[in-house]
């Protein structure tokens, strides 16, 4: 191995959400240009070691989280994290190649690029996202909301090196002279001969995720809802993160009255549970208003963990989605950002026969191979080490 390697986030590996999920497709990717992975991250801690090194799926990480759980101490979490980073960084003797950041208090943010610079280490940000003040409830004065700001037009200068996760994030940090390439969200593809999907019968729509915060589950609710009643009795909606009592909460009664006996809400579940509904349904569904920057600026993981296994995704176009999806191919493109649009296409999808949804089924799994597999990065990755990135 050349030497470490270090991923260093708030993210609560290995049981985070999507943000982890890309920590550990990133690690198997440093592997293959042979460095040693370590993932510095807020996960659980269950013993009282502190900064033990443990393995998640063979990869090396530790977690910064101290083990009470109070408002006191999450506090103290936060504002320490960079002090329990700086002890870590002390305690163990680490030749350390690169650090990878993603999303960190800004006085750790601060100490790692010092650190860096001080240290000729290559410090790389994988920026995935730029919020948009509609998504908080403060607006503008979020604190998450200038935070992210702060760190994306003034902490990242060109002592780092970016990872856009879209090109609307490499163009801003390009026209900034700031070394950057694009990488989309990136897993590992493996080929699934065992899936089942459920082709005949009624067809199954799933979303899974947090409606509000950047999926437009009202849009598409009320979409279904303007179906003819003949339609509705021909499908499954499965809901996975949704409760009933958030469904009631964002359609009229009379569009719930109209779904309920198609509806399936699950709440909060496991991420292995909705892995395998993507493998047993029809098709994914997704909404977001492409008028906000957090919608061109991220790329729904959703939408790659769909396509892997199979299932085509119902979607209106984002971020760079139009580089990879193509209508009544891998999927099923919504028009426009309406819940009209939306119903038309929903209505398409119910008329197709078996053999186009098994076409369709192959291309999206095709297209999550040969453009998402974290594979196929290597040599972008190795040239952004280098210095030899601008795309």
């Amino acid at each position: 191995m050349k030497g470490q390697v270090l991923i260093i986030s708030y993210y609560n590996f290995p049981d985070g959400d999507a943000g982890s999920l890309r920590h550990e497709t990133f690690a198997k990717l440093f592997r293959t240009l042979e460095y040693e992975p370590i993932i510095i991250a807020m996960g659980k801690r269950k013993e009282d070691k502190e900064f033990e090194i443990k393995e998640f799926n063979t990869i090396k990480y530790t977690t910064l989280r101290i083990k009470k759980s109070g408002i006191v101490d999450k506090l103290k979490n936060y504002f320490g994290f960079k002090r329990r980073l700086k002890k870590f960084l002390k305690n163990n003797q680490l030749n350390i190649k690169a650090i990878l950041l993603t999303d960190l208090p800004i006085n750790a943010y601060l100490y790692i690029k010092k650190y860096a610079i001080k240290h000729k280490i290559v410090l790389l940000h994988d920026c995935v996202e730029w919020y948009s003040p509609e998504q908080f409830k403060r607006g503008k004065w979020s604190i998450e909301y200038i935070k992210k700001n702060l760190i994306n037009s003034k902490i990242i200068d060109k002592n780092i090196k970016v990872i856009a996760i879209t090109n609307y994030l490499y163009k801003y940090f390009n026209n900034k002279k700031i070394s950057s390439t694009v990488i989309p969200v990136i897993l590992d593809i493996q080929e699934n001969k065992n899936y089942k999907k459920m082709i005949e019968g009624k067809k199954i729509y799933i979303y899974a995720g947090s409606p509000g915060k950047k999926d437009n589950l009202d849009i598409m609710l009320k979409g279904f809802a303007l179906l003819p009643e003949e339609k509705i009795n021909e499908i499954i909606i499965r809901l996975y993160g949704v409760t009933e009592e958030d469904v009631k909460k964002i359609i009229t009664e009379n569009e719930y009255d109209k779904l309920c006996s198609a509806l399936k809400c699950f709440g909060r579940v496991k991420r292995e549970i909705i892995m395998k509904s993507y493998k047993e349904v029809t098709f994914s569904i997704l909404m977001r208003n492409p008028k906000l920057k957090y919608a061109q600026a991220g790329f729904p993981t959703k939408v790659v963990e769909s396509m892997m296994n199979y299932t085509p995704v119902i979607t209106n176009i984002t971020s760079d989605l139009d580089k990879y999806l193509e209508n009544k191919k891998n999927s099923v493109i919504v028009q426009d950002f309406s819940k009209e649009s939306f119903c038309n296409a929903i209505l398409e999808s119910t008329e197709m026969t078996t053999e186009q949804l098994k076409e369709m089924q192959s291309l999206a799994h095709n297209t999550a191979k040969e453009k998402f597999s974290y594979e196929n990065y290597k040599d972008k990755l190795q040239d952004l080490l280098k210095g030899e990135s601008n795309e």
